[in-house]
């Protein structure tokens, strides 16, 4: 089994998927290999040419919040943040000069002031338009938790820089500690359910086909692929990952934007054709 991370690692900057790489997941496929993608994106943010590739079954979304059958967008199994840590978070914002987003049943929702203007709140350039064509705005968002009390799979504070996200990261844990915090990129505090994570998810996926960690291989790059990298029996870290996620990897390859994950696959593949 191969799970692969999409943003900054299977996908190259501006969220592209390069024929080399396309090929190599095709060609492993039709090995017998289980390809699973393993995002912090919702459901409905994933990109139609990765769910387009023929023969994916399996989406890890929302941190492992939520799995889904590609074909035709069945929720599997998930779970949901507690009334009590959407309350801590809610708590814990109150009055601060920070902005959230969520996911509800694989869509993506957020702040309409973030949705109009990402790149003065944090947004990379190039995520900009991602952030445009994926969420829904929202004008009252704290009145939208509210509502919306149970189904949330996860909440992120945007924060504007490392400190302010570690600030909210304690404040969290201390108010809500079944909950699962991470990070996938600079500006996002990403909050989800204590049953959430990459690497839980995955464990689940393999025990369901009957593959041991041992004959996994995870590929990622920033601190939400860190528990899949340690989990699977092989753990890769693109070069552009983050400090935890190259420390936590076997292997390190090239960058996103220098097909790393596709030279790492082609190997793979070589290997098991001189099986």
């Amino acid at each position: 089994m191969i799970a692969l991370d999409l943003d900054e690692t299977t996908l190259s900057t501006g969220a592209i998927l390069t024929d080399n790489t396309r090929k190599a997941i095709t060609t492993l496929l039709a090995w017998g290999v289980e390809v699973v993608i393993a995002s912090g994106r919702a459901f409905g943010s994933l990109p139609e040419s990765v769910l387009q590739i023929p023969g994916l079954y399996y989406a890890i979304t929302s941190n492992g919040a939520a799995v889904y059958r590609i074909c035709d967008g069945a929720r599997l199994y998930g779970f949901t943040l507690s009334a009590a840590a959407v309350s801590a978070v809610l708590q814990v914002t109150d009055g601060e000069p920070v902005l959230l987003e969520a996911f509800v049943d694989g869509i993506a929702y957020a702040d309409s002031r973030y949705v109009a203007d990402p790149g003065k709140y944090g947004c990379s350039p190039h995520g900009v338009e991602y952030i445009h064509r994926t969420r829904n705005p929202v004008d009252n968002f704290r009145s939208f938790l509210r509502k919306n009390c149970g189904k949330l799979d996860s909440i992120d504070i945007i924060c504007s820089n490392p400190e302010e996200k570690a600030y909210y990261a304690e404040k969290v844990a201390a108010f809500a500690p079944d909950t699962y915090i991470t990070t996938s990129c600079r500006h996002l505090l990403e909050i989800s359910d204590s049953h959430a994570g990459k690497a839980t998810a995955l464990r689940r996926i393999c025990e369901e086909r009957g593959i041991p960690a041992s004959q996994c291989a995870a590929f990622g790059n920033a601190e939400n692929d860190v528990d899949m990298l340690r989990f699977a029996g092989l753990g890769v870290s693109v070069a552009n990952g983050s400090p935890a996620c190259l420390a936590a990897a076997d292997i390190i390859c090239g960058t996103n934007d220098n097909d790393g994950v596709a030279n790492v696959l082609w190997e793979i593949i070589k290997k098991k054709r001189g099986c």
